[in-house]
């Protein structure tokens, strides 16, 4: 009993809320990993938070959106915790007494209320050796104490779900702002690669017509060359044939002259280079 009695106290300290002070209730996780009471750290932003962001109370991490994730993890440990608490001696349950009646000890009409004992109880028995140390209130004012507290938490449920709402509301519009910038970004992309596309294919088709219109050129030239090369090949031909006649046999000095003068050397031909 005593190990899990200690085992207890340690996980209290683990759990507690630096905030109210209390184990924590509905447990959220910061970004920063420090855990709060989601209705401790809702009031603290709206206390302290504002157009320089949102603060957190241990480590002093801002944010700039009120963000935060439920712990289920620490939820689970509270609930741990309650029945660790349950290992220990628990009194036994007050006897049930109906609040609307009369004591069944003594009979008068059950017009108070005993927190010591968390039941209802008459005049009498306040003035007993049972309940005259004990904190007795007044049942009207019990009521009107639980509609205050009812009240509050009623309120704070309030809150909590108009805190939904907003985060809600402000999600979805996030969302569709990442839908718009997405589908804005996309058009841009497309349009440029699709200009830059159109010029690369305008380039290729500029680049093709001058290749052509240059093998064009090219091959008039050499055609022209190939023409002058098969002229003077020709002319060659029968100037060799002619010289190779007389000079083989017996050819007089005025032959001589006229092969002399008839047959001009035109030189090489010129080979065209691309």
């Amino acid at each position: 009993m005593a190990t899990a009695a200690s085992a207890g106290d340690d996980l209290k300290k683990e759990l507690t809320c630096a905030i109210c002070l209390e184990i924590f209730q509905d447990p959220v996780i910061l970004k920063c990993g420090h855990n709060f009471c989601r209705f401790c750290i809702c009031m603290h932003w709206d206390e302290n938070g504002g157009d320089y962001g949102y603060q957190c109370p241990q480590c002093r991490t801002v944010f700039n959106k009120r963000t935060f994730t439920k712990n289920y993890l620490v939820q689970n440990l509270v609930d741990k915790l309650d029945n660790l608490e349950c290992l220990g001696p628990c009194p036994a349950p007050p006897k049930p007494v109906k609040v609307d009646g009369n004591c069944e000890q003594h009979g008068e009409e059950l017009r108070l209320y005993c927190r010591t004992d968390k039941r209802p109880i008459c005049v009498v028995c306040r003035e007993s050796r049972a309940h005259r140390h004990h904190e007795v209130a007044r049942l009207p004012d019990l009521v009107n104490d639980m509609k205050m507290e009812l009240k509050k938490r009623l309120t704070e449920l309030n809150w909590e779900k108009s805190q939904c709402v907003q985060i809600r509301t402000a999600d979805e519009r996030t969302k569709n702002e990442v839908r718009l910038k997405k589908q804005r970004l996309k058009e841009t992309i497309e349009a440029d690669v699709g200009a830059l596309v159109q010029f690369l294919l305008d380039e290729r088709d500029s680049l093709l017509e001058s290749l052509d219109a240059e093998e064009v050129d090219a091959i008039a030239v050499i055609e022209d060359n190939l023409k002058m090369v098969e002229t003077e090949t020709a002319a060659a031909d029968k100037s060799i044939a002619e010289i190779q006649n007389h000079i083989s046999g017996k050819t007089s000095f005025e032959v001589c002259v006229y092969l002399m003068k008839s047959v001009v050397t035109t030189g090489s031909p010129v080979m065209v280079s691309l």
